[in-house]
């Protein structure tokens, strides 16, 4: 790299990988930053690429989103406020579950 070209690439540079993780297109969901308030769309975020994937914020650089390959597993770890919308999305409810039994799980 020479001292003329930036040590990062746009939000554009993870596109296909946040397809695979997502199943749609990020590169235009709004992000909050946590630290300086300013809202982007990934694509206009600056990824940094090394032993994994970090996303960090246009405005301040905190960081955004940091994806890693643990094995046979992707690890994500997002910061700050996004919003992800996926139009059409059917819910599916587990067998076994009832309404009030929440879909999602967080952490480990």
């Amino acid at each position: 790299m020479s001292e003329h070209e930036p040590g990062w690439l746009d939000g554009n540079a993870i596109a296909g990988l946040l397809e695979d993780v997502f199943g749609g297109d990020m590169t235009r969901v709004p992000r909050g930053c946590g630290s300086c308030g300013t809202h982007a769309p990934v694509a206009a975020h600056r990824v940094h690429l090394g032993a994994g994937a970090v996303l960090r914020c246009p405005a301040c650089g905190d960081v955004a989103l940091q994806v890693v390959e643990a094995g046979d597993r992707l690890v994500v770890r997002f910061s700050g406020t996004w919003t992800l919308v996926r139009p059409g999305a059917r819910r599916r409810r587990p067998t076994g579950t009832s309404a009030s039994t929440p879909r999602l799980r967080f952490g480990r």
